[in-house]
């Protein structure tokens, strides 16, 4: 991963600086894992394994070091978790009047699965986060009655490991869809479970360390609109599938980002880094 970071890094800073953008050039890296945003990544227990390979580990809380040991300046760099900077870049791309002085819980199934919780104002500019905002840990139990991480059961991650293929692929291929529906389908169940869990405003995390204050997790019953991010929610047939089967079972507005890459990059472009 620090390599791959390394390439996308110098491919930014070279098309910035033939736009004519050199001086004070500061490097915005949105990243999975649980970790206040700064120039030094502090992750949680459990979070931000989606940037490792099986052969890679890191032993401890600050990875600052071994993400940028590719890279010689990095004191122009600034991290932020990125399902944070894409909610609120969500918002600016979809801004209307039904998100003034609103609260939004996102909902971002990718390679993992995005969460954050934030306040609205009057103006897509005027945006507060609410705590962590983090749920790929939350606690649900599935029809089986067992209860999991939510992360295991909506995400890539878990299509890939229970169909062998990716979500991409099942969803452009009719065969593999009615192969694999019953997963898809059962990942949908699972996805409406965990937004009405968060509802509740009470909700377990997998490690207790990592768990809500109570406050924010009181916060959450008074949400009024999901929005919905990720590749996974966004995009082909899976993504036309769980919108559906969220508008049906959710008294809430859905709403979905059009462009989540799009909408990333806007999020880290209006983070104000102090």
């Amino acid at each position: 991963f620090p390599k791959f970071l390394k390439n996308c890094v110098k491919t930014g800073v070279k098309i910035a600086q033939d736009e004519g953008y050199c001086d004070g050039l500061m490097v915005y890296i949105g990243l999975p894992g649980n970790f206040p945003p700064g120039r030094r990544i502090l992750v949680k227990k459990g979070s931000g394994m989606q940037i490792i390979t099986k052969n890679e580990k890191f032993d401890q809380s600050d990875i600052t070091d071994w993400i940028l040991t590719e890279i010689s300046n990095k004191n122009n760099i600034y991290f932020i978790n990125d399902a944070l900077s894409q909610a609120i870049g969500g918002v600016r791309q979809l801004w209307s009047d039904v998100f003034k002085n609103k609260r939004a819980l996102y909902v971002g199934p990718g390679t993992g699965l995005g969460g954050a919780l934030i306040d609205i104002g009057n103006s897509p500019t005027q945006i507060s986060p609410i705590g962590d905002g983090h749920i790929y840990d939350v606690m649900i139990k599935g029809d089986d009655g067992e209860e999991k991480m939510a992360e295991d059961r909506i995400s890539g991650r878990y299509i890939h490991e229970k169909c062998d293929v990716s979500a991409k692929e099942i969803s452009e291929s009719d065969e593999l869809w009615r192969n694999h529906y019953q997963v898809i389908d059962r990942m949908g169940d699972d996805l409406v479970t965990l937004i009405l869990t968060l509802m509740t405003g009470k909700f377990k995390k997998n490690n207790n360390e990592n768990n809500w204050v109570e406050n924010d997790q009181l916060k959450i019953k008074d949400v009024d609109l999901i929005l919905l991010g990720g590749s996974i929610a966004t995009r082909g047939r899976i993504g036309e599938f769980l919108l559906d089967k969220l508008k049906s079972k959710i008294n809430l507005p859905i709403l979905p980002i059009k462009d989540t890459i799009e909408s990333a990059l806007i999020g880290l472009d209006m983070i104000d880094i102090g």
